[in-house]
């Protein structure tokens, strides 16, 4: 699996990355973006199943990513990442159709826990669409 992280803060990219390294073979590649710009030229150029995105990018809003990965068809599971639980953040994250949502103060258990969902979900379906060709 090929995983990106998005934050302006590199300190929390490296933190992730690291609670990542311990989830065994199954992430192969991990991408950096520290705005929407640089996430955005990934997704497009880049087979990426999982993007973890913080919600709060400086002035940006980590939810737009998704936003403009929909509207192009971009097949990406998406995580978001956020330090304060707002109803609006998380009704607009729902409406999207965002595969997880993670506060920054949750346990690494938690996280990992919500990767590996997501991990799981896509190897049954790939799976599933070899079995069933």
């Amino acid at each position: 699996m090929k995983v990106i992280i998005v934050d302006d803060q590199p300190v929390v990219i490296k933190g992730i990355t690291s609670i990542l390294s311990t989830n065994g073979e199954s992430i192969k590649e991990i991408k950096e973006a520290l705005n929407i710009q640089e996430a955005m030229t990934i997704l497009i150029r880049e087979e990426v199943e999982i993007a973890i995105i913080d919600l709060k990018l400086n002035k940006e809003n980590g939810l737009d990513i998704v936003t403009r990965s929909k509207e192009m068809n971009i097949r990406t599971k998406f995580i978001i990442l956020t330090e304060f639980m707002s109803k609006e953040n998380f009704e607009r994250a729902e409406q999207l159709g965002v595969d997880g949502y993670i506060l920054k103060e949750a346990f690494v258990e938690d996280i990992l826990y919500a990767i590996n969902i997501i991990i799981h979900s896509l190897l049954l379906n790939n799976y599933l669409s070899i079995t069933n060709k």
